[in-house]
């Protein structure tokens, strides 16, 4: 699998943490997305939001 990290904190994803994805298909953290940034597309779990955008289904695990 792939890792990608958020692009304000620098941290690696987890399944499990809970991140926004913008109108750029840019995944961040909730905790470090602000209202500066572009609008939201999406949130939720990282696992919820890969899964359910094709654009990530490469950086999904394998089964």
């Amino acid at each position: 699998m792939k890792k990608i990290a958020c692009p304000y904190c620098r941290d690696f994803f987890e399944y499990s943490h809970n991140v926004i994805l913008d109108i750029n298909y840019t995944i961040s953290h909730e905790i470090c997305f602000t209202e500066l940034n572009f609008e939201i597309k999406d949130k939720g779990s990282f696992l919820n939001i890969i899964e359910k955008y094709n654009v990530f289904h490469e950086i999904l695990p394998k089964a």
